[in-house]
């Protein structure tokens, strides 16, 4: 879990700021170790940090793949 939440944050701070849709995946993939590691709040956090770059997402088909995962994350 711990790579997996170093390589979130790798993302995190290679992704572009005007880059949405890598910004939402980069904090999607946080959530997941989060998860994984049993931290819920934490977890919650990022989860709230995709819906709101998903909204900013023009692209319908690349909105629609993050949304689906979120779902799939909340599960």
């Amino acid at each position: 879990m711990e790579n997996a939440r170093r390589y979130g944050q790798i993302c995190l701070q290679a992704t572009p700021a005007d880059d949405p849709f890598c910004l939402a995946y980069a904090y999607e993939a946080l959530a997941r170790s989060e998860i994984a590691a049993g931290n819920f709040e934490s977890a919650a956090g990022h989860l709230a940090e995709v819906r709101e770059h998903a909204e900013r997402v023009t692209n319908v088909e690349e909105r629609n793949l993050l949304t689906d995962d979120l779902e799939a994350l909340q599960a």
